[in-house]
């Protein structure tokens, strides 16, 4: 029996082998979206899962009221240490530092600039779990000066992994040895390091004469948020008592003009990726509205895909009515009929379940490449993703296979056979296959209107005014990226080869102009305590702080509006002036820009008066508004050289700034970044986001026409007699066509408009997140809406056409 229906079933699918490769295509179209969102979502998700010690991890999240509230991932240096001895839940606390560092290896010179290099007490290897290929695991970062590697940084640096007890130099200072190789971190953790190296030893890759001031900050400072301190809690434990004792912790070792401000709670690891909001994460988090969204996206898909399955089968079997007819009166029952039609349905599932493997295999490296992630994907290597996708293939093919199959089974045998469809026109199946129509092109509609409205704030943001001039900047670090330079005093050797560097440079005919600063424009700026003679220290009130130097203003074309800009001529400007911002004059209660000049103004301890005011600009993300910002001459903390260059030749300009680079800073890798292409990679999240839902909903209108191009030859073949009897009876072609397609543009036309309101909240609840952004772009939408009527309309048509032009002898004539 089971064989004879296989036979029949593989039959019916040739004969109509149309509309068959349109079922599998379609579906195998969504099963492979949903399947690619369904990977991401598990990436996602199983960020800092890999530790076997996972549930027992946390980070120490640090809350702060100095002005304003902020929850940052890191704490005070000096309290890490503490934590183990003063909670007796805790089993071991690490701290970490995470920066950039030029790396020099002696037994060839070679120099590379190495990301992502984690100083870290010796207890890294307790909290977490690590891999050891060489090297013992327990002392590896016990001694000064040892350095532990991953696999790829050592054959990175030495072609092999055979590397211990070799050395390395560090910024130019004292060398390091080897003293263990691991695996690679995972890198769906929310750290990844190249290279750990003792905690201590971050201080001596600060100039010399920083070195001691630096390291006296940190172990007295239990206010700034320096390093992320992790804990691992012993077994049985529970964060919630660890928690509740923050506050009498700070109390004994809090600092008591600060401490009423602070609060410590933990923070498990492997819910940071997915949940944490706190500042200073070392790398991106998940947006959970998009990940949400992602979601979505792929159940959307595939339930278009399965809208069209049932609308192609339900109106496919009307052909086949007389083959259930037949089948009734020679005693099928229902439940055999059901059986069959099912059958035939999870066949084209299994069919369409396989070419949507085939599709992940492609259609995965365009994933990564467009998340900047490393999803992998074999049906054996990961069982269990393969089992949830087996389970999607049995739950769509059932669930779309079951109307098509009961729709069929409940034909009358007597009406049939008399030439009637049956149940075929019954108002209940049509109206469920215009309510399924219309649901497809709704959704295809709001894809569609949402990649368009992001792309539209995207090119908002990357033409937005900024308030500074972006073009043509050449962005070069000065060290290697170092959070510690906030702490660090002026070392008059390596201000002197700044000046040389910038006088050499600013002699070079396409070279504008040059400054240097502490962050780039568009990158935020360190919050620092500040008081005025209307605001007291007590208050604690924490602002944004720039180091900038004298030209800064000028090369990024900041409009001065009271006072004036750093002079160097006055002699006292890098010790007492202030220039601040127009957001600044109103934090500060000053009545006007012009009353500002001269205002007392103390930063941490250092006093000074006003001496400028600037027009408000973006000194942070467009994200933010524009907060207030006070800037001054701090070359101790420069980190960064600004470079603008002319739009001629640029490939010979940068090799000249990189030669003179190398006469004045051998030892620090030359590398460097245009100012705007750094400003438009701070948007990569959405720019992906954009992208995705860009691809969507192409694929989304694919299926939807490429269902509507199969319903309409069905509905064509079916109206075939109808057609050669309007035609006999003086019918023109363009009645024809008109009769055939208004039905169908009518469903699409009811789908834009009910997708209307629905994008409009969707897109304008996406837009609230920024606080700048472009308004709904209803123009756009509306061409949108047209753009897709007249798809579905050239789709419907190219049917309507060849069936108005047949000869309709053809179609009246019988048997």
């Amino acid at each position: 029996m089971l064989k004879n229906l296989f036979k029949i079933a593989l039959r019916n699918l040739w004969n109509q082998r149309l509309f068959s490769t349109i079922n599998v295509l379609g579906l195998g179209l969504g099963m492979a979206c949903c399947f690619l969102v369904i990977l991401y979502v598990s990436y996602e998700h199983d960020y800092d899962r890999f530790d076997k010690n996972a549930d027992r991890l946390y980070r120490v999240h640090y809350h702060a009221n100095f002005g304003n509230e902020y929850e940052v991932a890191a704490i005070p240096p000096p309290f890490g240490p503490l934590l183990p001895d003063y909670f007796p839940e805790i089993e071991a606390s690490v701290r970490l530092f995470p920066r950039n560092v030029s790396i020099t290896v002696p037994e060839n010179q070679r120099q590379i600039e190495l990301e992502r290099v984690y100083f870290a007490d010796s207890s890294f290897t307790t909290v977490f779990d690590v891999n050891f290929i060489a090297g013992d695991a327990e002392n590896a970062l016990r001694n000064p000066f040892s350095i532990v590697v991953t696999r790829e940084t050592a054959e990175l640096l030495f072609g092999s992994v055979d590397v211990l007890g070799k050395g390395l130099q560090l910024a130019d200072r004292d060398e390091f040895t080897i003293t263990g190789v691991i695996e690679d971190w995972p890198d769906n953790s929310h750290i990844t390091f190249n290279m750990l190296a003792p905690y201590d030893n971050m201080y001596d890759l600060e100039p010399e004469g920083a070195r001691v001031a630096i390291r006296q900050n940190h172990q007295q400072n239990k206010v700034a948020s320096h390093s992320p301190t992790y804990v691992l809690l012993k077994e049985n434990q529970l964060a919630e008592n660890v928690n509740a004792k923050f506050d009498d912790f700070l109390l004994k070792f809090g600092d008591e003009k600060f401490r009423d401000k602070q609060s410590f709670n933990l923070f498990p690891v492997k819910d940071i990726h997915l949940y944490s909001n706190a500042n200073a994460e070392p790398r991106p988090t998940a947006n959970l509205d998009y990940l949400y969204l992602f979601m979505g996206i792929g159940l959307i898909t595939l339930f278009i895909a399965c809208i069209n399955f049932i609308n192609l089968s339900t109106a496919g079997s009307m052909n086949r009515a007389k083959e259930v007819g037949v089948r009734k009166i020679m005693g099928s029952g229902k439940r055999h009929l059901v059986g069959q039609f099912l059958g035939e349905s999870l066949l084209l599932s299994f069919v369409a379940f396989l070419t949507s493997l085939v599709l992940v295999k492609i259609g995965l490296p365009f994933l990564n490449d467009l998340t900047d992630l490393q999803i992998k994907y074999t049906p054996i290597g990961n069982p269990g993703l393969t089992a949830i996708f087996g389970a999607i293939f049995l739950i769509v093919g059932v669930l779309a296979g079951s109307y098509p199959a009961f729709f069929v089974s409940r034909f009358k045998s007597v009406t049939v056979l008399k030439g009637s469809k049956g149940n075929a026109h019954r108002p209940g199946g049509a109206l469920l296959r215009k309510s399924l129509i219309t649901l497809q092109f709704l959704a295809a509609v709001v894809f569609i209107g949402g990649a368009m409205s992001i792309f539209g704030q995207l090119n908002y943001l990357r033409n937005r005014p900024l308030g500074f001039n972006k073009d043509l900047i050449l962005s070069v670090p000065i060290s290697s990226a170092n959070f510690n330079a906030v702490f660090r005093p002026g070392d008059p050797q390596i201000r002197k080869r700044m000046n040389q560097l910038d006088e050499t440079l600013t002699n070079h005919t396409r070279i504008k102009a040059v400054t240097q600063c502490q962050t780039q424009p568009g990158f935020g700026a360190v919050n620092r305590r500040i008081w005025t003679d209307e605001i007291n220290a007590e208050e604690n009130l924490f602002v944004s702080v720039l180091a900038v130097d004298y030209d800064y203003v000028e090369t990024f074309e900041l409009g001065i509006t009271a006072g004036r800009d750093f002079d160097v001529s006055y002699g006292t400007d890098h010790l007492e002036s202030f220039v601040i911002n127009q957001q600044a004059v109103k934090t500060f209660k000053w009545e006007s820009p012009e009353a500002a000049i001269g205002q007392r103004l103390v930063v941490e301890g250092k006093e000074g008066k006003v001496v400028g005011v600037v027009k408000d600009y973006n000194f942070q993300s467009l994200r933010q508004s524009i907060s207030p910002l006070i800037m001054e001459v701090n070359p101790g903390v420069f980190s960064y050289y600004s470079i603008r260059i002319e739009n001629s030749d640029i490939p010979n300009t940068i090799a000249y700034i990189e030669s003179q680079w190398q006469k004045y800073f051998p030892a620090k890798v030359f590398e460097y970044t245009f100012l705007e292409e750094a400003l438009n990679n701070t948007y990569r999240l959405e720019e992906a986001l954009s992208s995705m839902v860009s691809y969507f909903a192409f694929i989304a209108i694919f299926i939807s026409c490429f269902g509507l191009f199969g319903l309409a030859a069905l509905t064509t073949k079916q109206r075939f007699k109808e057609i050669g009897v309007r035609k006999v009876l003086g019918a023109s072609a363009g009645q024809v066509l008109l009769l055939l397609s208004q039905d169908f543009l009518k469903l699409v036309g009811i789908g834009i408009i009910i997708a209307t309101p629905i994008t409009w909240y969707l897109v304008n609840g996406w837009l609230a997140g920024f606080a700048n952004h472009i308004d709904f772009p209803w123009l756009v939408y509306v061409l949108t809406g047209i753009g897709v009527l007249l798809l579905a309309a050239f789709t419907i048509c190219y049917q309507a056409i060849k069936a108005a032009m047949v000869n309709p002898v053809e179609s009246i004539r019988y048997e």
